[in-house]
């Protein structure tokens, strides 16, 4: 069971890898937006969906190499120290810690996009102090 908990890890660190590379170095240029970032301030404007999809995926890239660096060293320690039940649900509350690290971000990019582009997905110009 340790072993299976282990590998949802890696592959729950590689998805979000992965899917953060996506976002930030291939998502779709065309008019169709289809494949990314899809909430309703990035799919205004071409600028609001490019900003979306960098940060999001800056951010997810971030959290999947942190996820691998420290969850399975962790879960290797626990294992050894306290044994496999602790081990297991140290690796299930790291795993549900991560996946919300993710929809924090999401929701800070939606948060970062409509203030920094208007209702009509234009980028807001920022004024010179004083």
């Amino acid at each position: 069971m340790f072993e299976l908990f282990l590998i949802i890890d890696i592959i729950m660190a590689a998805a979000a890898i992965l899917s953060g590379y996506y976002m930030r170095y291939r998502a779709p240029k065309d008019e169709n937006m289809k494949h990314g970032l899809r909430i309703s301030g990035s799919l205004k404007s071409r600028e609001a969906w490019e900003f979306a999809n960098i940060s999001c995926g800056r951010s997810w890239m971030a959290v999947g190499v942190i996820e691998i660096c420290l969850g399975m060293p962790i879960a290797m320690l626990m294992y050894w120290w306290k044994g496999e039940s602790i081990a297991i649900a140290l690796l299930f509350v790291y795993l549900e810690f991560f996946t919300i690290i993710q929809c924090v971000s999401v929701i800070n990019v939606s948060r970062s996009i409509s203030d920094k582009f208007d209702e009509n997905g234009k980028p807001i110009e920022k004024r010179s102090k004083k």
